[in-house]
């Protein structure tokens, strides 16, 4: 009951706040589907969906594969999904948390899976040294996770430091707390996590970099061309100590 009661002050308090959140969906998506060109898995496990799907960009740009898995709580975020899959027949759709769905992904195509998208979401889960066990039970020993999540170091928090808004850089911020959010990750804490879980660091960077939050960015939404935007995506590849949001590749540690 209280895992359902989370779901649905989350899913309220996403979307409420979704404004810019949308854009760093796509550029979110736009790292992943990067990564997932480069390494055409055939077997592959998204953990969150959110309200716009990943999987329809992959179908979209033709990459191959056999099999997506969804695992999504908020039932809210499925319609979308369910309809793709109703024509989609690689694409399969569970409805609950990731920890209590390993049997049900396993029943859709037996066997361990080639890549596991953890995108947004490790920094909302309570207890992330376990969640990240339980994906070691799924991937393949040569597969891959993909994690992303939002930087503690990002240029618009340290600017929040240096303007005594918040003290340290992890401090939780608001939208922190109305997204009901437990860690802030940057780099060191983030590799940490993985390696003392089991995994194998392959690769690491950044992506998109903007000066001011959500709130103050949706603000200036009108003057963010298209150009702009791409420009700040590439920005943050570039200076990843100071990307908006962070990401690694890992592998399971023989």
């Amino acid at each position: 009951m209280e895992k359902m009661e989370h779901t649905k002050s989350y899913r309220k308090a996403y979307l409420k706040d979704y404004a810019f959140e949308s854009v760093m969906v796509q550029a979110r998506q736009k790292q992943v589907l990067e990564i997932l060109t480069r390494k055409k898995p055939s077997k592959i496990l998204e953990i969150g969906c959110g309200p716009e799907l990943l999987c329809q960009k992959v179908i979209k740009a033709h990459l191959p594969f056999h099999t997506w898995v969804i695992v999504e709580p908020v039932k809210g975020f499925l319609k979308t999904a369910r309809q793709l899959a109703r024509k989609e027949r690689r694409l399969s759709v569970i409805l609950g948390f990731f920890e209590d769905s390993l049997p049900a992904i396993q029943n859709i195509d037996p066997g361990l899976l080639d890549f596991v998208v953890c995108s947004g979401m490790l920094n909302e889960v309570k207890k992330p040294m376990k969640f990240l066990e339980d994906i070691k039970k799924i991937l393949k020993p040569q597969g891959t996770l993909h994690v992303n999540v939002p930087h503690a170091g990002s240029l618009h928090r340290r600017l929040g430091q240096a303007m005594n808004l918040i003290t340290r850089l992890d401090e939780k911020s608001k939208r922190n707390k109305n997204l009901l959010q437990y860690h802030n990750f940057d780099m060191p804490m983030l590799r940490r996590t993985l390696i003392e879980s089991g995994f194998l660091i392959i690769e690491s960077g950044g992506y998109f970099l903007k000066p001011f939050t959500h709130q103050q960015m949706t603000a200036i939404n009108k003057i963010l061309t298209r150009d702009i935007l791409n420009g700040l995506w590439h920005l943050g590849k570039d200076f990843p100590e100071l990307a908006t949001e962070i990401y690694v590749n890992a592998k399971i540690k023989k």
